[in-house]
């Protein structure tokens, strides 16, 4: 997004703009197992090379950032499974 929130917000073209984060893809896979449901998550991110100078600052960043975001992708999702269940 170029101008996010603003009268002026648009949509900006894949594989374009300056951020780290090129591309992220996630493939979702749900299947009835167990008297459960099994989930499982891939998700693929592409980012840009980091200049030099700067890697000790965000490449601990992306190197954490995917894992931590899928975890709470995953805690969120099994919370909000749990209540569906409990209300029914």
């Amino acid at each position: 997004m170029e101008n996010a929130g603003k009268a002026n917000e648009t949509v900006v073209p894949p594989d374009t703009g300056y951020g780290y984060l090129w591309r992220l893809d996630s493939y979702w896979r749900f299947w009835e197992r167990d008297g459960g449901v099994y989930v499982e998550v891939r998700a693929i991110s592409l980012t840009r090379d980091i200049p030099s100078g700067l890697g000790w600052l965000i490449e601990p960043i992306i190197k954490k950032l995917p894992r931590q975001s899928l975890i709470n992708t995953l805690t969120a999702t099994r919370q909000a499974l749990s209540v569906k269940v409990d209300a029914l």
